[in-house]
């Protein structure tokens, strides 16, 4: 919503405090968490993994091996989910 809806800038630590405190959660902890080596570190294998799928953007969703990208294609996804191979 910060960014989609009220475009605030999310890659400022101001807005990101705010955005945790809403969510009762410590901003100081949670953002030195998510900027350590061992998050950094997995952002990049996680990386790696989604571009050898053929994802590109987000969001993407994979059901029974098909891409589907974008909010507007969820249900499609969802749909592929329960269908039949």
């Amino acid at each position: 919503i910060a960014n989609f809806a009220l475009d605030l800038d999310v890659s400022d630590t101001d807005v990101i405090s705010t955005c945790l405190e809403l969510l009762d959660l410590d901003p100081g902890s949670t953002i030195d968490a998510a900027t350590s080596p061992t998050a950094k570190s997995k952002l990049r294998e996680r990386t790696s993994e989604a571009q050898a799928l053929g994802i590109f953007g987000a969001p993407s969703f994979i059901s029974k091996g098909d891409l589907f990208w974008d909010n507007e294609r969820l249900k499609h996804a969802l749909e592929r989910s329960t269908q039949e191979s």
